[in-house]
């Protein structure tokens, strides 16, 4: 008897684990337009009343020149994204040059972006450690 206990306490303990991994994962931040937000590598948003989500995907790409070294070229650093609205989803790159925040067209709305931390002499920027600063606008 004391077996068949433990067995379904440890089955519900992994089916407990199993549900709070689901919802967190499912788990999207609502944002709303003309709102300035920052994302963290893998988190997703939703545009209030615009069936539009956003995913932050990945840094593509980071060549931008480090604060404190003279450089031929200022670089440039791209985030990977993927967007869904009402009726599909792509995915994005967003590239900005240098330090300056960027802004593209996609459908009727405008997405300005930055992407943080700047880069600085002889430190490894770690992927987790990026942001996106986003403002999507109509």
């Amino acid at each position: 008897m004391f077996n068949n206990l433990r067995k379904w306490i440890l089955l519900a303990l992994v089916f407990l684990v199993t549900m709070v991994g689901c919802a967190q994962s499912e788990s999207r931040t609502e944002v709303r337009l003309n709102q300035t937000f920052v994302m963290k590598m893998g988190q997703a948003v939703e545009v209030a009343g615009e069936n539009l989500n956003i995913k932050f995907k990945d840094i593509t790409e980071d060549s931008r020149c480090p604060k404190g070294v003279v450089c031929v070229w200022a670089g440039q650093v791209s985030a990977l994204i993927q967007i869904s609205a009402g009726d599909g989803q792509e995915e994005l790159i967003l590239t900005e040059p240098g330090s300056s925040p960027n802004t593209i067209a996609y459908r009727q709305y405008t997405i300005s972006h930055q992407i943080t931390p700047y880069p600085e002499a002889g430190k490894a920027i770690n992927k987790a450690d990026y942001r996106l600063q986003l403002t999507i606008s109509k």
